[in-house]
């Protein structure tokens, strides 16, 4: 037996209570204290977690499907503008092309209506004729605005008949002149068919008692005069005047 450092007695080995206040250590001596373990995870949590992830990754594909398929019908319905655009301005040329093959000289009579019937009235046919017939175009809107029954523009001068009664016609002449007038724009040189014939009184309301267009166009030159000749069969019925005035006409050279 041997003493403490208090000189109480002690057994040598023996375990002091106070270095152990809550019991003895069980464990043999130089054991390492025992490690706790990790909580063990929740299936469920984990199922849920997965699942979360697949919903994700599906509402990612979801939306890029839904940002393709918007991007695809936007370039698709603008396709389908612009072929439409394209569609209407072929209708449009081909609308312009016909008044364009229609503007002649043999067809000058009906030119200022076909013309107020169409580019007149419609901007896009007149857009398009300046652009596929612009010559056409300026020409027929000359003939348009210049009327042949403009005194203003036509006038006439000098109109001699003379009869000869051996064969009963009449040999009539005419000075045509020509004024300028801005509408004729570029045209600087006309044709001119003149209609000759007569009536039975001076006034000009009284209609024609018989008349002819003359078969050949006489030239004039803008804001100079040209003379007409024809001659006519005659009839005492017709009355004694000679009448001579511009029928139709057309731009020099075209």
């Amino acid at each position: 037996m041997s003493t403490n450092s208090t000189g109480s007695p002690h057994t040598p080995g023996a375990q002091d209570a106070q270095a152990f206040p809550y019991g003895s250590d069980p464990r043999p001596a130089g054991a390492q204290p025992p490690v706790a373990s990790a909580p063990r995870k929740s299936k469920g949590l984990a199922i849920a977690t997965v699942i979360g992830a697949a919903l994700s990754v599906v509402l990612l594909v979801v939306t890029i499907v839904l940002v393709v398929g918007a991007r695809s019908r936007n370039e698709e319905a603008r396709n389908l503008d612009t072929q439409a655009s394209q569609l209407e301005q072929q209708a449009v040329d081909i609308k312009a092309q016909k008044v364009c093959d229609a503007i002649t000289r043999d067809n000058r009579s009906t030119v200022a209506s076909l013309f107020r019937a169409y580019p007149d009235a419609h901007d896009d046919i007149a857009n398009a004729m300046q652009r596929l017939c612009a010559d056409k175009y300026k020409t027929a809107k000359a003939v348009t605005q210049v009327s042949p029954a403009d005194d203003g523009i036509f006038s006439y001068d000098s109109i001699k008949c003379v009869l000869d009664e051996s064969t009963m016609t009449v040999s009539m002449s005419a000075t045509v002149s020509v004024a300028t007038n801005d509408a004729f724009g570029s045209i600087d040189s006309v044709d001119v068919w003149v209609e000759t014939g007569f009536r039975d009184k001076e006034s000009p309301l009284t209609p024609l008692t018989y008349s002819e267009v003359t078969a050949t166009p006489t030239t004039v030159a803008v804001g100079s005069s040209g003379t007409v000749s024809a001659t006519l069969p005659y009839d005492p019925s017709y009355g004694t005047m000679c009448i001579a005035r511009v029928n139709s006409w057309w731009p020099t050279g075209q």
